[in-house]
């Protein structure tokens, strides 16, 4: 009898929670690098979405169920030689805390002032053109 089938992305299944626990979700386009620079594994962003989608237990969001019941400590221990979330994205410049500069200012012009038509340009724009001209 043959044996079930083994996903071979089990070994890796801790740090692939961890990564899908960061918020936002690290994608599954850089779950992919981050495997093939680290461990050499070739495998594709679809394979490791439904990895992660069987092992949500029926939730909407793909991301691991058994997350919820980890607590924070034994997360910490088991994800000691992982690669920190913020190594991972970009870094993004500092939000602004003056209230002034993210107020919208609003300053009209010509180009955006609607006008009133007149009966004429009414007249005019509903008039249909012929089906000789």
């Amino acid at each position: 009898m043959a044996t079930p089938y083994q996903s071979k992305l089990i070994p890796y299944e801790a740090e692939i929670a961890a990564l899908r626990a960061t918020r936002p979700p690290t994608p599954y386009a850089r779950i992919v690098q981050i495997l093939r620079e680290k461990y050499a594994l070739s495998v594709h962003r679809d394979t490791i979405h439904s990895f992660v989608r069987v092992r949500s237990h029926g939730r909407k969001v793909a991301c691991f169920a058994r997350l919820a019941n980890v607590s924070s400590q034994h997360l910490k221990k088991k994800t000691s030689t992982r690669p920190k979330p913020s190594d991972l994205r970009p870094p993004q410049p500092p939000a602004s805390t003056d209230r002034a500069e993210r107020k919208f200012n609003y300053t009209p012009s010509d180009r955006y002032n609607l006008t009133r038509l007149t009966p004429e340009q009414i007249a005019a724009l509903e008039k249909k053109p012929e089906k000789g001209d």
